[in-house]
């Protein structure tokens, strides 16, 4: 295997100096770069696209109404309702 030592000196100022490597990996750097951000936009239109499919902005109610210490709670379909024992006492 070819040491520093073994080569022409042009050869080693070429590639120790400082053109050689940032033109070496300047292309395939870009073409990352342009695949990363392609990506990304992509992505953000997507998920843009999905939000506005969603429907409506929900908004959590923190001043709920408290559930009576006397009654009692149901379910039903998945909504609790208070149970027709505790309206009648």
């Amino acid at each position: 295997m070819p040491t520093p030592k073994d080569s022409p000196r042009e050869q080693n100022a070429t590639l120790t100096g400082k053109q050689f490597f940032p033109h070496l990996i300047a292309q395939p750097f870009h073409h990352g770069l342009v695949i990363v951000f392609t990506l990304a936009i992509i992505m953000s239109l997507f998920s843009a696209g999905v939000s506005l499919l969603r429907g409506k902005h929900y908004v959590h109610d923190d001043q709920a109404t408290p559930v009576p210490s006397g009654g009692s709670l149901e379910a039903a379909g998945g909504l609790l309702v208070e149970s027709a024992e505790s309206t009648q006492a």
